[in-house]
């Protein structure tokens, strides 16, 4: 599985440096069209990378290879710290958290800090200018749940059960900065590791909840 999505993903980025390549080679560019290409070459390698490293992580934790350290530790003070830290928007995307505190639990921090970081950046990929972000926690009887939900684009009722999948991003989100795709399959092997489960409701045009 693996050695597919490696050779599908990465086959348009080659191309792309390949190109780039072939056209400085011959062609005589000026300084500032040699730098353009450098910074393509670049960019496109950068992209490669985090893909293979992505796959990588995606390999492991289906082969429960992934080294996981899971301790007691609170989710509360860790929610609130990767939220604080979120990088402005350049959507203006209001992020407001409703965090009940002294939640504990044992769990790996790298892994959920992975988790909410993906939900929060898809909040802000499929978000409207000037929207917001919800953030959530609670704690009932022996249950946690985390909600990260948006008032976005939302998801068409006919793609939500599609969302799962390696590789595939709704529509709106193709392009230079549309993801690689594997943001909630990780998610969703996250909270399997720690036996939760993920699950999303989504109204299209309205914004979704995870």
């Amino acid at each position: 599985q693996f050695t597919s999505d490696a050779s599908h993903e990465l086959r348009t980025p080659l191309a792309v440096i390949l190109a780039q390549c072939e056209e400085a080679k011959t062609h005589s560019l000026t300084t500032a069209e040699y730098a353009q290409a450098f910074d393509v070459v670049e960019r496109q390698s950068k992209r490669m990378s985090a893909l293979i490293g992505q796959l990588l992580q995606m390999t492991r934790l289906e082969q429960g290879l992934q080294s996981t350290v899971f301790e007691q530790a609170d989710l509360s003070e860790l929610v609130a710290v990767i939220c604080a830290e979120q990088p402005v928007s350049e959507k203006e995307i209001t992020l407001e958290m409703d965090l009940q505190p002294n939640v504990t639990a044992w769990f790996d921090v790298t892994l959920i800090s992975r988790l909410l970081q993906n939900l929060l950046n898809n909040a802000v990929r499929y978000g409207r200018e000037q929207g917001h972000i919800w953030v959530t926690l609670r704690k009932n009887a022996d249950e946690i749940t985390l909600a990260v939900r948006d008032d976005g684009i939302g998801i068409p009722g006919d793609k939500l059960d599609k969302i799962w999948q390696r590789f595939y991003q709704g529509d709106n989100a193709r392009g230079s900065d549309g993801g690689s795709g594997l943001g909630l399959t990780m998610v969703r092997q996250i909270a399997l590791l720690h036996d939760g489960q993920v699950t999303a409701d989504s109204i299209e045009g309205a914004g979704s909840c995870f």
